[in-house]
């Protein structure tokens, strides 16, 4: 395994760009993915955070989520991932309860996200290495 010393220029590039997608589009294709589903009987999906407000917990435990998965994918450290879905479930867990399936949907689609950008980062590191 390289460490960051070992990296070329166009590796640390491609390293920065898989983190920045992950981070900058996984909220909008959470977003694009959930919404024309309906998220349950007369419910609303939560508001989005207002520029004042500090950010939702769901966003920041998104981003974790995001980073973590990310590096899991780039370590091939794949059974890591279990650690973060069974965290973040606990985490959640009275969302859940409330609204399953958007709060489940939302982290399978996240998860799903996070590690097609891992795979392929992974892949560019390898191509041009």
């Amino acid at each position: 395994m390289q460490t960051f010393v070992d990296l070329n220029l166009t590796q640390l590039l491609v390293l920065l760009a898989g983190y920045l997608v992950t981070f900058l589009f996984s909220g909008l294709v959470v977003r694009a993915v959930l919404g024309p589903f309906p998220v349950g009987e007369n419910q609303e999906p939560p508001e989005s955070p207002k520029p004042k407000k500090p950010a939702d917990l769901g966003v920041i435990i998104g981003k974790c989520e995001n980073f973590l998965t990310v590096t899991l994918i780039l370590a091939d450290q794949v059974t890591g991932l279990a650690v973060i879905f069974a965290a973040k479930s606990i985490l959640r867990a009275e969302d859940m309860k409330n609204n399953p399936r958007y709060y489940l949907g939302g982290t399978m689609v996240n998860l799903c996200f996070s590690v097609l950008v891992g795979v392929v980062t992974r892949w560019a590191l390898g191509h041009f290495g």
